[in-house]
């Protein structure tokens, strides 16, 4: 069928076709590509096999090897590609316009690909099955099938990559369809090949915990490390008997999971769990690595026995021994020298085991029974969790009502256990273990209430002896950073009588304290000391002295209204016992001006919350159970309400004295009052008050959001909700969920105040604590494969760069600009009107994000910084794109959050346009004083210059604060400049239009862009061979004149159709099936080398300023809200209104497949989870498109062409479009 080893230096024409605007070389017998590809022309090709020899040269600083087959066009095809870098993989998909993509598989490489060296590929294609080959191997490393794809046939094709790529041997050789027919993909080879041998090595190696000496006081030694370890495998086993012979045992690390940490993104699947969602290949390899070291098989494993030698010297029966557990996953079973002492069900509540009166000097046996499931081991496959969370995930897109509402309920059903974020029944002793010795008097707990110059204490402590004794209660309050005391006393003295547990309560003295803030970790220790004649106890526990409270819609902290500047979350959930990367992240959020973090559906554990003390970052502690109440049914059954519950209690108990703790949230997304009415509303309502009762007995003195998602407005738009709304504690913040920029508008739609006009209420707070912008991949900043293939939600932002074979930047600039965007429109118009935003998901805006050692920021996490400056200048930038000469204008906003300035005295806003270091325009703008908590506007203009260094330029409008002559912050937005000779066309051209007497609009272009044309009264005989015809939307076509304009461009002429709606239908009955009525805020190139976006770059298209319609335009959306998401639809017809900037003004469907049809640009609106990703044709479609015909073309436009006076970007686009 093909070889071709490029032994000439001109690529062969009639073998292949270059795609792509990038670059390509051919020498010396080797193909050079770089951000573009060749393919065959051939089409035809079915089966086959097609191997070539790539690499990537020694210059770049990774291996990215793409290759294409049954290539049919640029918008159907496959890929394969070798991935190095963070990567490390290999990788096929299928290309498919309008929702026909689908990712087919991934495997992990066991080397690592260098640049320069040679790689050699083949790929097999047979019927509906894929393989690939690495090198000579006999198996393929990949193999796939495809039986549902839309095409059977297509060329090949070299490269693709944005980095260079070079290729040679080239062959393509036809097979049958049956030839993979009992292939069998690699089975690769386990880390260990002799598990039995390492196993009876690490059982040699173990050792017991011993312990030869015993305080006078408290001692707690930590029982992390190895532990021996036997799955059940459904044998009879005692694990724990001192007379269970253990030398067959395996060795098990503690604390950890025996199976993978599969959390969120880094650990949920798609396509039915067959896929992780792609967030962070390196962590989820790292992951199952981890396991299959293992000498057991963790899959299997559904149970089993931890067991572990505690050898005590003499006189350990005077003393009182307790096991905390932090958190063992899921039902556990703890056992002393053979005796159950105690069993807990749920993953996250710590727990103690006395063990006092069940040891003895010497050797003692400690056995953990773990149990990952509650009921049978098919709960636990796994996939079922995954897909629910799946489902269920984002706050406004559920798809329970699109059709799987039996499926996700049967799914809710099975899994009736709350798990977090944490998928597939992971089951072991995953947090840490400690062994507490003390005397039999003993502090057991404390609550430290403070405010800023006292704090009320309560102590309870308890008598386990047998006999009564005399105690005396002391406490010393310390400062922590220098050993200072400040304040100390006897609590009490009185008599405990055996088996008494006894509460106290004081308050200390007026202290002149110093305040925990957000920055400013002052930790001080509490000290409290029990003496009796036998012995001391002591129990030391780090507090602060800071208050929490709510006033009108302000969170007031530390006396002084606190604006919340947070982000949610951290990868506590993925890494709970990395002290290292807990201090990292914490550290990264104040870098980044983030003061507040949320524990987003997985507690944070002692370390996070130890870092977020010491690091003096807020946090917002979360419940274990989201979407709890999501059926619209029922309500989860008591047994499971009341292990969330408890464990609920438990934890927050455990945490509440934590002073970086601000806000405790029971759950995330319940949606208690969504998907309910009657009786099943009133029981969920009845739930929500004893969770909120558990809250507010364990701590009064902090605020509480009821639910994650929930905001008190609720009932203003579903009034059946009123019924309830009296009779149920709804928290005392509201915390609606966002996802503008991503699943829905962008921020240009919220510049008017609309976030606080939807949610907000006037004398309550409100933190939005999911404010989410997407989600870029820890690998390579791309974004998350789920999203990519699947929701197809990134491709409406940043079109087919989204693809894992582009350049991240493109979507790492984007994804920076609308959450810089978002965030920043909601603090500097809603500043006033709520309390706080934490943008989600932070974790998700850094490289390697698991790993302290590599962790580094991506360009959303710089971006955040800016937006989160305590003192911010900040405008509402409408247009980004303007013409030499020209003037921005906005309002000036000026923001004081910063509590070291009380008063921002005589601000001024030095506003600079620089391109490449100089400045090329400003103006200083001076305000008054600003109080700490306000914000001040002016009126904003700067003239541009009318000389630019280049016709076209992208530059930096900064906007720099200074106060006294000292600069304070520093803003930033990239606007592009252009001359007009560069935005208009050449007009030298010798081209020349018609059109008809009746399309002014059209006229008023051509006058513009400075064609010339003539006008006529109808389409009829006139000769337009040698000229354009150009059709707006005052032109309605009848089949004579339809006919007409065939005949035309079948002789050679080209017609244009501009916003002609859908007249377009008419003339293209078969080829184009619908139009949509929609605007559309970006045009994302399709064909990005067409002369059309010539001196464009792929962002570019976006945003097109804003023209007040003369008549109300009906009938266009601005979003895709599905009609059954209730809540989300009246909102979006109560606040949205179509006044932002948008480029295009509707779309069609056009057959792809045709060859004659040609998509220039595509459009997409925002939306949420699809559950299917063909519903692509409901809310995406082309814009921009030509259909040959004969000797000539139509060239089908929905792009706006009323802002080319006003945007440069417009004009040349538009003069572009023209140039048929």
């Amino acid at each position: 069928m093909l070889t071709d080893n490029f032994e000439t230096d001109r690529l062969d024409k009639q073998v292949w076709e270059i795609i792509g605007r990038g670059n390509l070389s051919l020498n010396n017998g080797i193909l050079l590509v770089e951000d573009c590809y060749v393919t065959t022309t051939a089409s035809e090709w079915s089966d086959y096999s097609f191997q070539f020899r790539g690499r990537t040269p020694a210059h770049e600083d990774q291996v990215q090897i793409w290759a294409g087959f049954r290539h049919f066009n640029r918008d159907f095809r496959y890929v394969a590609a070798l991935r190095g870098g963070n990567n490390n993989h290999l990788y096929l998909a299928r290309y498919g316009a309008e929702g026909f993509d689908r990712f087919l598989d991934i495997e992990p490489l066991d080397f690592k690909p260098v640049t320069g060296k040679w790689y050699d590929l083949k790929i097999v294609v047979a019927g509906p099955t894929i393989a690939v080959y690495l090198g000579d191997e006999e198996e393929p490393r990949l193999l796939a099938e495809d039986p549902e794809a839309p095409f059977r046939n297509g060329g090949v094709s070299l490269g693709g990559s944005y980095l260079a790529t070079e290729f040679t041997h080239v062959k393509v050789a036809p097979v049958e369809k049956n030839c993979l027919n009992g292939v069998h993909r690699a089975q690769k080879l386990p880390i260990v090949s002799d598990k039995e041998a390492k196993r009876q090595k690490q059982r040699e190696l173990f050792k017991p915990f011993v312990i030869d000496n015993i305080s006078d006081d408290r001692s707690e030694f930590s029982l992390n490390g190895n532990w021996l370890f036997l799955p059940d495998n459904k044998r009879e086993t005692d694990g724990s008997s001192a007379l269970e012979d253990d030398t067959a045992w395996h060795v098990m690390d503690v604390p950890n999971l025996w199976g993978p940490a599969r959390a969120w993104l880094e650990g949920e699947t798609f396509q039915n769990g067959k896929f992780n969602k792609g967030m962070n290949d390196t962590f989820h390899q790292l992951e199952k690595d981890r396991c299959d070291s293992y000498t057991f098989n963790w899959g299997e494993t559904e149970s089993a026995w931890y067991r572990n030698t505690l050898v005590l010297p003499d006189g350990i029966d005077r003393k009182q021994l307790v096991l905390h557990f932090e958190g063992v996953s899921y039902i556990s079973e703890v056992y002393i020298n053979g005796i159950k002492l105690h069993e807990n069900r749920g993953m996250f509540g710590p727990f103690d085991v006395d063990i006092s009166r069940n040891v003895k000097p010497g050797r003692n046996i400690i056995a953990v029974h773990v149990n990952r499931v509650a009921n049978s081991p098919s709960v636990g496959s796994g996939d079922l969790a995954n897909d629910t969370i799946d489902a269920n995930y984002a706050a406004a897109w559920d798809i329970i009502e699109h059709g799987s509402k039996g499926k996700v309920l049967q799914q809710l059903d099975e899994m009736e256990l709350p798990r977090g974020f944490l998928q597939g029944t992971p089951g072991g002793i995953w947090k840490p273990v400690t062994l507490i010795i003390s005397e039999k008097v003993k502090i057991e707990e404390t609550f430290f209430n403070p405010s800023m110059d006292s704090a009320h204490i309560d102590v309870w402590y308890k008598n386990s002896g047998d006999t009564d004794r005399t105690a005396t209660l002391n406490y010393t309050i310390i400062e922590k950073s220098n050993g200072t005391v400040l304040c100390d006393g006897t609590i009490e003295e009185v008599k405990l009588k055996a088996g008494e547990r006894r509460k106290v309560s004081f308050s200390t003295p007026e202290v002149s304290a110093k305040l925990w803030a957000p920055g400013e970790p002052n930790l001080y220790n509490l000290k409290l000391v029990v003496t009796t004649s036998e012995g001391v106890d002591t129990l030391t526990e780090t507090v602060g002295f800071r208050t929490v409270a709510t006033e009108g819609n302000r969170v007031i902290f530390n006396g002084k209204p606190l604006w919340i500047r947070g982000a949610n979350h951290m990868p506590a959930h993925i890494r709970p016992n990395d002290e290292n990367l807990a201090k990292k992240f914490m550290k990264l959020a104040l870098e980044h001006n983030v003061i507040a973090t949320r524990t987003h559906g997985a507690p944070f554990s002692k370390n996070w919350m130890k870092a977020a003390d010491e690091s003096g970052v807020m946090v917002s502690y979360e419940g274990t159970w989201p979407w709890l109440m999501l059926r619209g049914n029922d309500v989860p059954p008591e047994e499971a309400t009341s292990i969330w519950l408890d464990d609920m209690e438990r934890l927050f108990k455990a945490n509440r004295n934590h002073p970086s703790i601000f806000l405790w949230t029971v759950n995330n997304e319940m949606k208690f009052l969504i998907y309910a009415a009657g009786k099943v509303l009133k029981a969920k309502g009845a739930l929500l008050n004893r969770a909120m009762k558990t809250v507010r007995n364990l701590d009064p003195s902090r605020p509480v959001v009821a639910d994650s998602a929930y905001f008190r407005k609720v009932a203003y738009y579903i009034p059946r909700l009123s019924l309830i709304m009296n009779k149920i504690d709804d928290g005392d913040i509201d915390d609606p969920h966002i996802y503008s920029s991503w699943y829905e508008n962008s921020f240009y739609h919220l510049v008017n105040g609309e976030f606080s006009k939807m949610y907000a209420m006037k004398n309550r707070p409100l933190i939005s604590q999911e404010a989410g912008t997407g989600y870029p991949r820890a690998d390579d900043g791309l974004p998350t494969r789920v999203y990519l293939f699947y929701h197809q939600t990134p491709q409406t932002w940043v079109g087919k760069d989204a693809y894992e074979h582009s350049d991240p930047k493109y979507f790492q600039e984007r994804h920076a600009m609308l959450t810089k965007g978002t965030i920043e429109t909601i603090r500097r118009v809603d500043h006033t009107k709520i309390s706080g935003v934490m943008p989600f998901a932070f974790e998700t805006w850094f490289y390697h994000q698991h790993d302290y050692k590599k962790v580094t920021p991506m360009e959303t996490a710089k971006k955040i910084r800016m937006t989160f400056q305590p003192i911010l200048a900040s405008m509402d930038l409408q247009i980004l794109h303007y013409y030499a000469g020209g003037e921005i204008k906005s309002k000036l906003a000026l923001l004081n959050d910063d509590k070291d300035h009380p008063v921002l005295e005589e601000p001024v806003v030095n506003c600079e346009v620089r391109y490449n270091g100089k400045i090329l325009s400003k103006k200083v703008v001076a305000f008054d004083n600003i109080p700490y908590y306000n914000k001040a506007e002016k009126d904003f203009g700067l003239t541009i210059p009318e000389n630019l260094p280049s016709p076209r330029i992208d530059v930096e409008l900064r906007l720099i604060v200074e106060s006294a002559g000292k600069p304070l912050s520093e803003n930033s937005y990239k606007i592009t400049l252009a001359d007009k000779s560069w935005a208009l066309p050449d007009k030298k051209s010798p081209r020349k239009y018609v059109t008809l007497k009746i399309e002014k609009e059209v006229q008023k272009l051509l006058d513009f862009l400075g064609f010339e044309y003539r006008t006529i009264s109808k389409i009829g005989h006139d000769n337009i061979k040698e000229e354009t015809l150009l059709i707006g939307n005052r032109t309605r076509l009848k089949s004579k004149q339809i006919n007409q304009l065939k005949k035309t461009a079948a002789a050679g002429g080209n017609i244009i159709m501009l916003n002609s709606g859908k007249s377009v239908l008419n003339v293209f009955p078969d080829l184009v099936t619908h139009y949509n009525k929609a605007f559309h805020e970006i045009v994302n190139m399709n064909i990005k080398e067409s002369p059309v976006f010539a001196d464009l770059d792929p962002l570019d298209i976006s945003w097109f300023p804003y023209k007040p319609y003369k008549k109300k335009k009906a009938g266009y959306l601005d979003a895709y809200v599905p009609e059954s998401t209730g809540l989300e639809q009246t909102v979006h017809k109560l606040i949205y209104k179509v006044k932002v900037p948008h480029v295009a003004i509707g779309r069609y469907t056009v057959n792809r497949f045709d060859p004659d049809v040609s998509v220039l640009a595509e459009a997409l609106l925002p939306h949420g989870y699809l559950s299917d990703p063909q519903q692509y044709k409901d809310i995406g479609g082309s814009v921009l498109f030509d259909i040959k015909l004969g000797k000539g073309s139509f060239r089908v436009s929905s792009i706006r062409f009323d802002a080319v006076d006003l945007d440069p970007i417009a004009a040349k686009l538009m003069g572009n479009v023209l140039k048929i």
